[in-house]
C-alpha cells in the first residue's frame, strides 16, 4: 500500500503545492503524475455547497496555477488530460457569492496562466468561456474584471485570435471605461489600459471601428487618446497615423456645429465630440512623434483658424458662452453671471484652437503664410488677453505668434506694422489685482 493513500486531500494538496514551489520534480513524467493526483482530488471535491470541499477545490486550482510555468507541454496536459476546464465551467455557472469569490478569482488566474504563449490553449479556452467572460465584463458589479481583461488581451492582442470581434471588444472596453469614470476611479485598471492602447496604437482597420461607435463612445475613446498622448513622455506608445488622420477629417467635417449657440443644441452630444476632437489635435500637434501626420494638412490648419475667427466674432456679439470673462465680478461667488461657465461646452475651446495653430505653424512656412493671408494671425493676436473662460490663452497666444513669425519675414513685418492704440481689455481684471503686465491692444496700422 502506498503511504500517501492514507493522507487526506487537504494534506496531499499541501504536499504537492510545496513540491511545485520547491521544483523538486526530476522529469515531466513526475509533474504529470502529480497533476493526475490533483485531477482526482478535483473530481472528488466538486460540491460547492460543502465549505470544506470548496476550500479543497480552491487549493487544487492553486497547485495547477503553480504548475503552469513548467512549460507549454504542462499547459497542454492540464487542458487536455485533466478535468480542469469542465470544473472551471461548473464554477462559473454557479452564482458568485462571498463564499466562492476566491474560487472564481483563482479559476480566472488558472485560465490566464494556461494561455500564456500557447495559441492552441487560447483557442480552447475562448471556445469554452467566451460567453461567460463577456458576461462577467458586462456586469457592473463583477469583482474580477481586470483578470477577465487579461485573458481577452492575451487572446486578442498577443495571440492575434478572434480579430473579427474587434469592434465588439472595443465597445465593451469603452463601456467599462465609462463605468470606471462614473465610479470616480482615478486610475484605469492595468489591462483595460493595455487593451485600449492596443486599439489606438496597433490595431489594423481601427478607423472603420471608430466610425461605427456612438458619439458618446467616440468621446470616451478620444479622451483616452488625448490622455495617452499627454502622458506618453517617452514616445514609446504612438497612436496610429490612420486614427489621427480620421480624427482630423472628422473635426473638419463637424467643427461648424460648435458655432450653433442655442442652449438646447449645445447640450447635445455633437459639440462635445468636436471639443474632444480638437483636444486630441492640440495634444498630438505638439508632439514630435506626430509632426508628419499634420504637416501637409493645410485644410486642417485653415479649418482651425477660421473656427477661431468665427468663435471670436460670436463672443463679441452679445453675451454668450464664447464671450471672454475678464472681470473678477463675473466669477465672484456673488456674481449674477453663470457660475458654471467651466462646465460650458466652450470652456478652453479658444485655448485649444490657439495652441493647435501655434503647433501646426511651427517651422511650417505653408501654414505661416496661410495664417497671414487668411487673417488667422490677427485672430491669434486678439487672444493675447486674460480670459477666465480660456485658461492660459494669453501664454499660448504669445507662443503661437512666435511660431507664426519664426523664419517668416512677411509675418514679422505684419507684427512690426502694428501700433498701440491703448491698454488691452484685460486691464480691468489686472487693476483689480493691482498688476501691470504691460499688455497691449493692437490694431493694424492703416
Amino acid at each position: 500500500m502506498n503511504p500517501e493513500d492514507s493522507i487526506d486531500d487537504s494534506e496531499r494538496i499541501k504536499l504537492l503545492m510545496e513540491q511545485f514551489k520547491s521544483k523538486v520534480f526530476q522529469s515531466k513524467d513526475e509533474i504529470f503524475s502529480a497533476l493526475d493526483a490533483i485531477g482526482k482530488i478535483i473530481s472528488r471535491n466538486s460540491d460547492f455547497l460543502n465549505s470544506t470541499q470548496l476550500s479543497v477545490a480552491t487549493d487544487c486550482l492553486r497547485v495547477i496555477r503553480q504548475a503552469c510555468p513548467q512549460g507549454a507541454d504542462v499547459q497542454s496536459y492540464i487542458v487536455n488530460a485533466l478535468p480542469v476546464i469542465g470544473f472551471i465551467e461548473s464554477v462559473f455557472t454557479t452564482a458568485l457569492k462571498d463564499a466562492n469569490k476566491q474560487l472564481y478569482l483563482v479559476s480566472l488566474q488558472v485560465l490566464a496562466n494556461l494561455i500564456i504563449n500557447h495559441s492552441s490553449n487560447q483557442q480552447v479556452i475562448w471556445g469554452h468561456f467566451n460567453q461567460l467572460l463577456v458576461k462577467f465584463l458586462q456586469a457592473s458589479d463583477f469583482p474580477h474584471k481586470d483578470m477577465c481583461l487579461m485573458l481577452l488581451h492575451n487572446i486578442y492582442c498577443v495571440g492575434g485570435l478572434i480579430q473579427d470581434n474587434g469592434k465588439d471588444f472595443l465597445k465593451l472596453l469603452l463601456q467599462i471605461l465609462e463605468e470606471e469614470i462614473h465610479n470616480g476611479k482615478s486610475t484605469i485598471p492595468e489591462f483595460l489600459q493595455l487593451f485600449l492602447e492596443h486599439f489606438v496604437t496597433k490595431q489594423k482597420r481601427v478607423t472603420p471601428m471608430y466610425m461605427l461607435l456612438s458619439s458618446n463612445e467616440r468621446i470616451l475613446l478620444l479622451n483616452f487618446v488625448s490622455d495617452l498622448i499627454k502622458e506618453n513622455h517617452s514616445g514609446d506608445t504612438v497612436v496610429t497615423t490612420e486614427l489621427l488622420q480620421c480624427i482630423s477629417k472628422e473635426f473638419k467635417k463637424k467643427s461648424d456645429c460648435i458655432l450653433k449657440t442655442e442652449t438646447t443644441y449645445l447640450n447635445c452630444i455633437e459639440p462635445k465630440e468636436v471639443m474632444a476632437l480638437v483636444e486630441v489635435i492640440s495634444q498630438a500637434s505638439a508632439d514630435k512623434s506626430y509632426k508628419h501626420v499634420f504637416a501637409d494638412d493645410g485644410s486642417l490648419f485653415l479649418n482651425i483658424g477660421c473656427l477661431l475667427r468665427n468663435v471670436q466674432a460670436l463672443g463679441k456679439n452679445g453675451e454668450n458662452i464664447f464671450s471672454p470673462i475678464q472681470k473678477l465680478e463675473q466669477i465672484a461667488p456673488s456674481s449674477t453671471s453663470n457660475a458654471e461657465f467651466e462646465a460650458d461646452v466652450s470652456y478652453s475651446l479658444k485655448t485649444m484652437l490657439v495652441r493647435s495653430i501655434g503647433n501646426l505653424a511651427c517651422r511650417n512656412s505653408k501654414n505661416q503664410d496661410l495664417a497671414r493671408e487668411m487673417e488667422i494671425m490677427m485672430a491669434v493676436l486678439d487672444c493675447t488677453h486674460m480670459d477666465a473662460r480660456n485658461p492660459l490663452i494669453k501664454e499660448w497666444s504669445i507662443l503661437a505668434i512666435r511660431n507664426l513669425c519664426e523664419g517668416n519675414m512677411e509675418n514679422q513685418q505684419l507684427i512690426a506694422s502694428l501700433t498701440k492704440v491703448g491698454d488691452a481689455d484685460n486691464s480691468d481684471i489686472l487693476k483689480e489685482f493691482n498688476i501691470d503686465l504691460g499688455s497691449m491692444r493692437i490694431n493694424p496700422s492703416v
